[in-house]
């Protein structure tokens, strides 16, 4: 009877200990789990407790505004040929004004002076001025070249050229004067202020420049001479028009 007994504990002992099968799906959860996803109350402001890493409170900053870059007329400037060299009126001129009222440049001193141009609105625009030569045949070169300089056009250029980069108005009283408007050139003007320059056109005649422009009727009054050769752009002679 003792044998029996003795057998029948010692089977009862190993059903007891024996760990489930893994194959049957069941899982044993340990004492005191814890939910490891839960924040941490005790992290600094800033982070999180799920993974530790820190958060940029501050706002974000606004990207800078983007350069749209020149305008859509200054891109597409007039194209086909300058207008007529000469107008008898501006009816159809804009409210363009310059100052001071006049500006003058010389042969060999004073070669260039300059004033300020205002514009209404930014565009492409013919400019006219009256009496820009203005002794007749006692000065027959008379001769002046202009840029206009600004925020979006720096080099001044002109449009359209005669002479290299520049429109060179030649003398044009030796005939006798006129009180026709006479075109010096199409630029690109800026609303508002824009600097106009006036360049006499003897100094690039005497490097060696557009020589055919040179007037040598007479040699008392070529660039070569003493003869002050004088140029004037006045503000009660301006005429500007649209150009696009």
């Amino acid at each position: 009877m003792l044998p029996t007994l003795f057998l029948l504990l010692a089977c009862v002992d190993y059903d007891l200990g024996e760990p489930e099968d893994a194959s049957a799906g069941t899982t044993v959860t340990p004492p005191n789990h814890l939910d490891t996803s839960a924040p941490d109350h005790d992290d600094p402001p800033g982070h999180t407790g799920d993974t530790g890493q820190p958060v940029d409170s501050d706002p974000p900053e606004d990207d800078p505004p983007e350069d749209d870059g020149p305008p859509w007329d200054y891109l597409n400037p007039p194209t086909g040929q300058p207008p007529d060299k000469t107008r008898s009126s501006c009816a159809d001129g804009t409210a363009a004004s310059f100052s001071p009222g006049e500006i003058y440049v010389l042969s060999w001193s004073s070669t260039t002076a300059s004033g300020v141009l205002h514009a209404p609105e930014m565009g492409w625009y013919h400019v006219f001025n009256q009496h820009v030569a203005e002794s007749g045949a006692s000065q027959r070169n008379e001769s002046a070249f202009f840029r206009v300089p600004n925020a979006t056009h720096p080099s001044g250029k002109p449009r359209w050229s005669n002479c290299g980069d520049d429109w060179v108005l030649p003398d044009h009283d030796n005939g006798g004067a006129t009180a026709l408007y006479h075109y010096v050139g199409t630029f690109w003007l800026d609303a508002g202020e824009n600097r106009l320059e006036m360049h006499h056109f003897c100094p690039d005649i005497r490097m060696g420049a557009c020589a055919w422009m040179h007037d040598k009727v007479d040699s008392d009054k070529t660039c070569d001479s003493d003869n002050p050769n004088s140029v004037h752009f006045n503000g009660d002679g301006l005429c500007v028009t649209t150009a696009n």
